[in-house]
């Protein structure tokens, strides 16, 4: 059985056998995420390519809420995860008193539509997120990566943007480059959508425009 397996579980088990016993306090399921993971703390979550397993989803959504303020990296890759699973996990860092301190956020090769770039969209609102990759998430389209875009001229924080091969069309591309604050990234990652000569011709502008900024 793979080690990412193993941990998970691991975690899985441990949280549901602690709820059975108390209520757990504000960093007991921290605490249960670094013991099975190996880590020392709960600054970090990573998962991918891990099958679901039964009540795993809220296990996990109830560890990102009650460790709001740790967490600073979110890692959820390959984990077919759909609109309804990304809002909840994604509502969990907002639903909770105090700032979240999330910096980075890896959702890449999920099932994300359109309300999960809307919950992007209010965390990219709320938190001093840097780093923002939803890549192969083919549902998005041009509506959702909008969503999301829009939302970064706001974001005082935002540096790196991977949004390849989700679904993207010429017209989406040119609205993209055309978004106000787009060139205060430091680096837009456009591979595998559907660009063509328009949309080259947008992205070339953009670059012109834009020295600093890495694609």
């Amino acid at each position: 059985m793979p080690s990412s397996l193993v941990a998970v579980l691991a975690f899985y088990t441990a949280v549901l056998l602690s709820g059975a016993a108390a209520e757990p306090s504000s960093t007991h399921s921290c605490r249960t995420w670094a013991q099975a993971t190996g880590k020392r703390d709960c600054t970090a979550i990573e998962l991918s390519r891990v099958p679901p397993a039964p009540g795993l989803w809220d296990a996990l959504t109830e560890s990102i809420g009650r460790n709001h303020y740790s967490l600073r990296s979110l890692t959820l890759t390959s984990l077919s995860i759909d609109d309804g699973m990304a809002t909840d996990m994604l509502g969990a860092l907002l639903s909770r008193p105090g700032p979240p301190s999330l910096v980075r956020l890896d959702l890449r090769g999920n099932q994300l539509g359109l309300e999960a770039a809307d919950a992007v969209k209010r965390l990219l609102q709320s938190t001093p997120l840097e780093y923002l990759n939803v890549a192969g998430n083919d549902a998005l389209g041009d509506a959702g990566i909008q969503i999301i875009v829009d939302a970064i001229n706001g974001s005082p924080t935002m540096r790196v943007l991977n949004i390849g091969k989700s679904g993207l069309s010429p017209t989406g591309v040119c609205s993209i480059t055309a978004t106000a604050g787009i060139n205060k990234l430091a680096q837009l990652y456009l591979f595998e959508n559907n660009v063509g000569d328009v949309g080259a011709k947008c992205i070339s502008d953009l670059i012109s425009n834009s020295p600093s900024l890495r694609m």
